[in-house]
């Protein structure tokens, strides 16, 4: 019995690749008359096509900074061979968003399975992605990026102090984690010599300009019955300017079933002093007294 690897049914987890699975592994005739099966069973094979991968030992098997799959995923569509003038914008756009949808429910299936872990064991669970690719030509700062998030419902209706912590830790992630990391997507972009119009995560736009003295904490997710929040980053040290100005700042709290989310003036916390620096500051203190009495 082949192991599923030497299988006649193992493929990347790339557009193509759960294109050809879902060919040649069809849904079970007792499920065909379900409504919405096609899109179960389309993500229960992705799982079939994902499962140890993250276990298989493969993660730094890489070509200029890229995994292979790196390179298939963003070679996806007109990206690769490099377009020529018969792909025209539509053309573009179409298989733009073959790869954006393949994202979409892959991000979709860690989300289910975070709520579904949440849930079993009344835990909690925080989840943070950036793509690494950002709009061509666009500066790459900490307000041009946004991560997709996973936050408990649960965790922000009862625990409204955690509001900041989450904002605070959605913040130091793309400041500090998805900022240098688009840098060097872009860096092995080039080194990769990828056409300018590949590797890209989202259409060619601009942001609209936020206003970074109204920051909410939590924003309102994706939908109202979603865990799934994209959060935007702000300048460096903005946020933190604002924590430090204000006793609160408005946020979305959930409640109720079904959901719904309410926007709220939630409190602030200062950080707590660290006993080192405070140690520090009271040694240097009566050095300079000593000092002066000298």
């Amino acid at each position: 019995m082949p192991v599923w690897n030497q299988s006649h049914y193992s493929r990347d987890p790339t557009v193509d690749g759960l294109k050809e699975a879902l060919a040649i592994i069809p849904p079970p005739k007792l499920l065909a008359n379900i409504n919405g099966i096609q899109e179960r069973w389309k993500v229960a094979v992705l799982a079939l096509l994902v499962h140890q991968l993250h276990n298989d030992g493969d993660h730094i098997n890489l070509t200029h900074g890229f995994h292979s799959l790196t390179s298939t995923h963003y070679h996806t569509g007109s990206s690769w061979p490099i377009p020529t003038q018969q792909t025209n914008q539509q053309q573009w756009m179409a298989l733009w968003q073959m790869r954006t949808d393949h994202t979409k429910t892959i991000l979709a299936l860690i989300f289910d399975l975070c709520t579904a872990l949440d849930r079993l064991t009344g835990g909690s669970t925080l989840f943070f992605h950036h793509p690494g690719a950002t709009v061509p030509g666009g500066d790459i700062t900490p307000e041009s990026l946004k991560a997709d998030v996973y936050i408990n419902p649960r965790v922000l209706a009862e625990n409204e102090e955690l509001h900041q912590i989450v904002a605070e830790l959605s913040q130091f992630f793309i400041e500090r984690f998805a900022t240098p990391l688009a840098h060097r997507f872009a860096t092995c972009h080039t080194l990769n010599n990828w056409p300018a119009s590949s590797g890209s995560s989202m259409t060619p736009s601009h942001f609209s300009t936020a206003n970074y003295n109204c920051v909410f904490l939590v924003p309102a997710p994706l939908i109202n019955s979603s865990c799934h929040f994209h959060v935007r980053g702000c300048p460096s040290g903005s946020l933190a300017q604002l924590i430090g100005l204000n006793t609160t700042l408005l946020s979305v709290v959930p409640q109720g079933s079904p959901l719904t989310w309410n926007t709220k003036a939630v409190p602030i916390f200062s950080a707590p002093a660290d006993p080192n620096t405070t140690n520090i500051q009271a040694i240097t203190s009566n050095i300079q007294a000593i000092d002066l009495v000298g």
